[in-house]
């Protein structure tokens, strides 16, 4: 059984600005003409979401490998820092830290985006410490990948507006291309943490003035380069006297920062042995990380989840994925375990080295897709879960040619993958995360970068006499457990979706 996650890869009528109706894709329009197909919703409250939020990748595989609902971090942490926290022992000694600190910094994306982070965590947060008496230093991060490329000129002035009252004072910006990134580009994080850690960064009297400057450059948000916006330099940079909040609540783009910080080492970055902040994070980042940093909201790990139940069924499978997204079809998949389970697998092939993926729309997929066929063949497995990451990572460059070549590596390569498939009898099940390439182009016609609210396929492709239902991310796994001839467990809210014809 393959369960083939394609990332970003939503449905839509529309064609203007849609790199999935544009494309041309033979094998998929074969797919769906000669098997089953149905369609699942991936955003709000079916994840776990508000209403009207967009879903992401690492809600979708939480929930996908869930098989339920949970609630997820971005209503969790809001509702956590709306109450008292005077409960909560992790707050509590997050707060005597900050007492006993020479500053208090905060470091996260400043966006309404809602997939790492949401600008309503970063007011909450410094409402609650304004009652220390000491200035709040913001480290910014902008965003322009879950939001519009220019946001954020309007996003970070609401946000100076909304803590005006507080003791609180942005001192630098920088794009998520630097601050964030995930794939082991220290080069790239470098400019984050000297900026960080040395005020290193082009200076600005204003926000506006500063935003304004990168954008007259060519830079939109997601690629503004270091500015500092605090003459005084020494007095906003962190030093191991410091506490450091991570607001960001998702954890995979903020590891290695937090990485840096400990001193644990991050490929390609130089850091500072002498500069080591108290951390508290938002959210768990990563277990290895327990002992040396505080979280304030720690997981709520759900048992039974489908790896969980294949590996108690004694059944053999394997994750798939180029490093983009590794995390997701493992990590996130096992809904938040880091650990595989007993006889499960693991492949990850690096993704390019690009500063973004429409400059290589094939991305890692063929080295990904000869490794798969490979495990098809000869590697005897009962679950195969593949992630296929082109439609997500090139649709964020808002490219829509980069991203119709993207969707049409994607169909060739699935042909060669289904006609394998069905000469060693295994069967497929077909689904995205959630969307994003089938929408490039705002109603102007300006580039679309984020995510999309628009449904996804499910198609299945194996034994005959299936029918398919339409349904949400959380009736995945029961669906794929019944196929597998396996017992769907209680713990899971989930339906199954595809099943025998009545006839059948």
């Amino acid at each position: 059984m393959l369960l083939c996650i394609v990332d970003g890869f939503g449905l839509r009528a529309e064609k203007q600005g849609n790199a999935v109706a544009l494309a041309n894709t033979p094998v998929l329009d074969d797919l769906y003409n000669h098997n089953p197909h149905a369609q699942l919703l991936t955003h709000g409250p079916y994840v776990g979401l508000p209403e009207g939020q967009m879903g992401n990748s690492e809600v979708g595989h939480m929930t996908i490998g869930s098989g339920r609902t949970i609630l997820q971090s971005l209503d969790e942490v809001r509702h956590g820092l709306s109450g008292d926290l005077s409960a909560n022992p992790h707050w509590k000694a997050a707060y005597e830290q900050a007492k006993n600190a020479r500053n208090v910094h905060l470091i996260g994306l400043v966006s309404e985006g809602g997939v790492h982070s949401h600008t309503d965590h970063f007011v909450l947060l410094c409402e609650k410490l304004n009652s220390l008496g000491k200035t709040i230093y913001v480290h910014a991060i902008l965003d322009g990948r879950d939001t519009e490329p220019k946001a954020a000129a309007e996003q970070v002035e609401a946000f100076v507006r909304r803590v005006k009252h507080l003791n609180v004072k942005i001192v630098d910006l920088i794009g998520r291309f630097y601050g964030m990134d995930r794939d082991s580009n220290g080069d790239r994080l470098q400019k984050a943490y000297d900026l960080y850690t040395k005020g290193k960064g082009e200076y600005y009297p204003s926000i506006s003035e500063a935003i304004s400057a990168q954008y007259g450059q060519g830079n939109g948000d997601e690629f503004v380069e270091p500015i500092c916006l605090n003459e005084t330099i020494e007095e906003s940079i962190i030093q191991s006297s410091d506490v450091v909040y991570l607001v960001n609540f998702r954890a995979d783009r903020m590891r290695q920062i937090v990485r840096a910080f400990l001193g644990l080492g991050v490929e390609k970055l130089i850091a500072d042995s002498s500069v080591k902040p108290s951390l508290v994070c938002m959210t768990e980042y990563d277990q290895k990380f327990n002992d040396s940093v505080i979280t304030l909201f720690p997981p709520h790990q759900p048992n039974m989840t489908l790896g969980e139940v294949v590996a108690l069924n004694g059944g053999k499978q394997l994750r798939i994925a180029e490093s983009e997204k590794y995390a997701h079809v493992t990590f996130f998949l096992n809904g938040g375990r880091e650990d595989p389970f007993e006889a499960e697998d693991r492949i990850v092939i690096p993704s390019p080295k690009v500063k973004t993926y429409d400059m290589q729309p094939k991305m890692s997929l063929s080295d990904v897709k000869i490794e798969l066929i490979n495990a098809i063949q000869n590697g005897g497995y009962d679950l195969i879960v593949l992630n296929i990451a082109n439609g997500d990572q090139v649709g964020h460059s808002g490219s829509l040619e980069a991203s119709i070549e993207a969707v049409e590596y994607i169909d060739e390569c699935l042909g060669e993958i289904t006609k394998v498939l069905h000469a060693s009898g295994g069967e497929m099940v077909m689904i995205a995360d959630h969307g994003n390439c089938e929408e490039m182009q705002t109603s102007e016609g300006n580039p679309m970068t984020a995510h999309t609210l628009n449904p996804v396929p499910l198609l299945y492709v194996g034994r005959k006499g299936f029918e398919v239902q339409n349904g949400s991310l959380r009736d995945v796994a029961p669906s794929v457990l019944s196929l597998l001839g396996l017992q769907v467990p209680q713990e899971m809210t989930g339906e199954v979706l595809i099943r025998p014809t009545s006839k059948g």
